[in-house]
C-alpha cells in the first residue's frame, strides 16, 4: 500500500521555512466554511489557505516593534506572497495510491508547517475546514438521511450504545465519528463503532438548517463541554429536521462517500 504523504506536505515533502498562523489551535470552529456543492473544492481550498497565510503576514508585520520593523515586516511579506504562489493541494487514496481520489493534502512550496485540510459534501453543500499545524477532519451529515440509515451497531461503540435516540442525535453522532476519522486519516476504512468519541478532539459547528456539521483535529484540546448535547439548542435543528421529512431520501449524497 502507498504511503500517504504527512498532513500539509504533499507528495514532495516540506520546504524549510516555518510560519506562525494565528489562530490555527484556538478557534477550530472557525476552521470550518460552508459553500456550494457544484464550486471547485481545490480553488476553494487554495483561496482558504492564501487568506491564512494573509493573516500570519499580518500578525507578524504588526507585531514589530522594534527599529528594524519594516525590513522584517518586508521580508515577511515577500514570504507570504511567495507561499501564496505556491500552494499545492490534491488527493491521495491511502488504499490504491490514486491522486484522483481520496483524502485530500496541501502543502506551501514556502512554508514547513503543514496545512491540514478536509472536505465533506452532503446535498447542496460543501464543508471545508482549513488549518495550520496538523491535521483536520470535517464532516457535514443531512438528519433525515442518517436517520433513515441509522444502524447503532454500526455506529455506536458499546460504550455508547443507547446515547443516539432521536434522529439529531444520531446524525450528530455520525458526523463527529466521520469528522474523526479524516483527521486521523483513515476514513472509514476504520469502522465508526471502533471509535469512542470522549477519547477524541471533535465538536459540532453550526450548519445550514436540516444538516449538522462536527470538525475534529489530532493534536488540539478541546473542553469536553463543547462535545455534550444542548437539548435546549437542539430543539431547533429537530424542527428543521421535521419540515424537511416530507422530501425523499438524499440518493445523490450516500453516507460515507463524504471526501
Amino acid at each position: 500500500m502507498p504511503a500517504h504523504p504527512a498532513v500539509g506536505a504533499g507528495p514532495h515533502g516540506p520546504a524549510p521555512t516555518a510560519l506562525h498562523i494565528p489562530g490555527s489551535t484556538d478557534d477550530l470552529r472557525g476552521t470550518v466554511h460552508f459553500h456550494a456543492v457544484e464550486r471547485d473544492a481545490d480553488d476553494i481550498l487554495r483561496a482558504r489557505i492564501a487568506d491564512l497565510l494573509g493573516a500570519a503576514t499580518s500578525t507578524l508585520a504588526s507585531s514589530d516593534a522594534d527599529a528594524d520593523a519594516d525590513a522584517d515586516a518586508d521580508a515577511d511579506a515577500g514570504t507570504g506572497a511567495h507561499a501564496a504562489a505556491a500552494i499545492h493541494v490534491g488527493r491521495l487514496c491511502p488504499r490504491c495510491g490514486s491522486a484522483a481520489h481520496g483524502r485530500p493534502w496541501a502543502r506551501v512550496a514556502a512554508l514547513s508547517t503543514p496545512i491540514g485540510v478536509s472536505l465533506s459534501r452532503s446535498g447542496p453543500h460543501l464543508a471545508t475546514a482549513c488549518r495550520a499545524g496538523g491535521p483536520i477532519g470535517v464532516d457535514i451529515e443531512e438528519i433525515r438521511v442518517v436517520a433513515s440509515r441509522w444502524d447503532e451497531a454500526l455506529v455506536a461503540h458499546p460504550s455508547e450504545r443507547g446515547l443516539a435516540t432521536t434522529a439529531l442525535e444520531q446524525a450528530r453522532m455520525w458526523s463527529r465519528k466521520e469528522a474523526v476519522l479524516k483527521a486521523r486519516g483513515t476514513g472509514l476504512a476504520v469502522p465508526m463503532a471502533q471509535i469512542v468519541l470522549a477519547e477524541h478532539e471533535v465538536i459540532d459547528v453550526p450548519a445550514p438548517p436540516g444538516y449538522v456539521a462536527a470538525v475534529a483535529s489530532e493534536g488540539l484540546l478541546v473542553a469536553a463541554s463543547d462535545q455534550a448535547s444542548d437539548r435546549g439548542s437542539d430543539q431547533a435543528s429537530d424542527q428543521a429536521a421535521d419540515q424537511s421529512s416530507g422530501r425523499g431520501p438524499d440518493q445523490a449524497s450516500g453516507l460515507g462517500r463524504r471526501r
